[in-house]
């Protein structure tokens, strides 16, 4: 059986467009349950925002300013996720914000390292 909400507690969700909207409202849950969140927008205002909202109710919240229809900085987005000692995973991956770009950008090193 796969893992379930329990194991969410500490582990890392990178959810795109988590400044407003959906993304935002994931991210509360994802923080709720106990989660690190790391935030792409490209909004810097927006991520400003939800980052004190979160960091207000006592989640642990990184913000990375993101054109996920840009590689490179789709690829900044990835080093710093898992060039961050405190993040350093990607447990759950919300793709709230349509791009042309595969996910594998994101996740490769994150499945590298669970087989």
């Amino acid at each position: 059986m796969g893992a379930s909400f329990s194991q969410a507690e500490g582990r890392v969700a990178v959810i795109t467009g988590g400044g407003s909207g959906i993304g935002l409202a994931s991210a509360r849950r994802c923080s709720e349950l106990g989660m690190k969140v790391v935030l792409a927008d490209l909004s810097e205002e927006n991520l400003a925002e939800a980052k004190a909202e979160l960091e207000a109710g006592g989640g642990i919240v990184k913000t990375v300013v993101t054109d996920v229809a840009d590689q490179a900085s789709f690829q900044n987005l990835h080093d710093e996720v898992y060039g961050d000692a405190e993040f350093g995973e990607c447990a759950f991956l919300f793709l709230n914000v349509s791009s042309p770009l595969p996910p594998r950008v994101l996740c490769a090193a994150g499945a590298a390292r669970m087989r």
